[in-house]
């Protein structure tokens, strides 16, 4: 009974896991037996694997064939695990030399002819070879490009079966795919600040929003300039660095998203999905965890997520965001495991400040809205309160009549300058959060404020509330502290006074901004 084991990688959600594929041919009747893989699916990979193995010009074994993909507990897919498979029959069976399998993983879906087809999820795939410490990964030449981002891998292409058993077995030389060039797709929008008609306040809560990390609540003005707006946002994050850039083009290529030739994503993605997006698609559902996919949550990690006309989407949809804004990532029980995905966002709410669709000019009453306070804090209502509670800044814009110019004197600050003061705040957050777990203003607790950078009584007392032993009082203390520390950082200084302060409360309440 000959026995052979080669390498792949199983991939759940956005993670790989290393796999060991062992096959052996013994004495019996001709069939194939598939051992740890769902049994709905191992029909379907026998006959493929059959299909291709013929169709490539090379004989299939007709013996008793049994195939193990261990650890048996962990949940796997079919079609990444085509190509191991296939190599781990044909070295039991003494086309392909065993040793030639020793150190590669193999990764890739055959098609019925033989050849490799595309795949989703194959860079986080080729990441976790490297920390398994695999030095040789195969793959589809369609996705060559995308594994070759992994640093530390030699990647080698191969565009069909009878190409990997010419490989294999030493007929042709194995080519090493050089990495692809980063890319800025992310940030290609020719979008300006100065150029959005929102008033000084709107462009600071952009400002203060991208520097401090604190999630944004827009109302009022037009759907327009909001859209507008929280477009530019983005252009006011710094880029993200070569593991973040990792993180972020690995969830991506687990969402089937990236183009066919992928890039390094290295500025932070902007998504901004409608508010008919279901739970599913927005955070990520399937019957198995091995269909999981990164939702428009996970998209958006490291990155922006914009809801305009956030009071249309569903309640629960909505609901379903405190998880993610809590922990920065999402949790899918899916039998037998539990996936979790990362999802650590900037939010943006966008809404109108009633349901009628007539046109609300700021400082006239002739907008032909019959909308009564009532009815406008319903609407505003289907918000749920938790999520509400996560946006430190409320702010309400202007609402310009169309056929009346923009009442701004001058020109705003253009994104360049904006996003200079960000990444100078930055710097200045992260040189003092060093040495704790938290990345942002907009993350610090209340006692580690007092505890590590106590501020004068004097602007504790303007930023506390008029019930300060209240603990919505103290959650609004807490808040308008983030916010002020966030406007030090931007204006230069070593901790906030009470100026920021009295700015941070503004920015807390959403009213016009003329």
């Amino acid at each position: 009974m000959d026995h052979v084991q080669t390498r792949s990688i199983a991939l759940v959600g956005a993670q790989g896991y290393p796999i060991d594929v062992e096959a052996t041919i013994g004495d019996g009747s001709p069939r194939l037996d598939i051992i740890g893989f769902p049994d709905d699916q191992a029909h379907e990979i026998r006959d493929r694997l059959r299909a291709a193995v013929f169709n490539s010009g090379i004989p299939w074994p007709h013996q008793q064939l049994t195939i193990g993909l261990f650890p048996a507990t962990m949940p796997k897919a079919g079609p990444l695990l085509d190509l191991p498979i296939a190599a781990a029959i044909l070295a039991a069976a003494g086309i392909l030399p065993h040793d030639a399998l020793a150190d590669r993983a193999l990764i890739g879906e055959l098609g019925l002819d033989g050849r490799l087809l595309p795949g989703r999820g194959v860079l986080p795939a080729v990441l976790a070879a490297v920390e398994a410490g695999i030095p040789r990964v195969v793959v589809p030449t369609a996705n060559a490009t995308e594994a070759a981002l992994a640093p530390g891998v030699t990647v080698e292409a191969v565009p069909d079966l009878t190409a990997l058993v010419r490989l294999l077995q030493g007929q042709e030389q194995s080519t090493t795919i050089p990495p692809a060039p980063t890319g800025t797709a992310e940030a290609d929008r020719q979008v300006d600040l100065a150029d959005v008609p929102v008033g000084p306040r709107g462009r600071l809560a952009a400002e203060v929003a991208a520097a401090g990390g604190h999630h944004l609540f827009l109302t009022g003005g037009t759907g327009s300039a909001t859209r507008m707006l929280a477009d530019r946002i983005p252009g006011l994050l710094p880029p993200l660095t070569h593991t973040e850039s990792l993180e972020v083009t690995a969830l991506h290529s687990a969402a089937g998203v990236l183009p066919a030739h992928a890039t390094l994503i290295t500025q932070p993605p902007w998504r901004a999905p409608h508010h008919s997006t279901t739970a599913g698609a927005l955070f990520g559902s399937a019957t198995r965890a091995t269909q999981i996919r990164p939702g428009i949550v996970s998209q958006a990690h490291r990155g922006l997520l914009l809801l305009a006309d956030a009071p249309e989407f569903t309640p629960g949809t909505l609901q379903g965001l405190w998880q993610p804004l809590s922990t920065g990532r999402v949790e899918i029980p899916v039998w037998p495991t539990t996936v979790t995905l990362p999802a650590a966002f900037l939010l943006v709410l966008t809404s109108r400040p009633c349901p009628c669709p007539c046109p609300q000019p700021i400082f006239t009453t002739d907008s032909g809205c019959a909308c009564t306070p009532r009815i406008r804090r319903r609407y505003l209502a289907r918000i749920p309160t938790p999520i509400r509670d996560h946006c430190h800044l409320r702010v309400t814009l202007p609402r310009i009549r169309s056929d009346e110019p923009h009442r701004e004197e001058g020109r705003g600050e253009s994104t360049a300058i904006v996003a200079a003061r960000v990444s100078q705040a930055r710097q200045a957050m992260a040189t003092r959060l060093r040495r704790t777990p938290w990345q942002h203003n907009a993350q610090l607790p209340r006692p580690i404020l007092d505890r590590f950078w106590p501020l004068p009584r004097a602007v504790l007392r303007a930023a506390q509330h008029a019930q300060p032993d209240s603990v919505a009082a103290q959650a609004e203390t807490t808040r308008i502290l983030q916010i002020a520390w966030t406007l030090a950082d931007l204006a230069g200084l070593d901790r906030p006074g009470v100026e920021q302060v009295d700015l941070a409360r503004e920015l807390r309440q959403p009213r016009p901004d003329a």
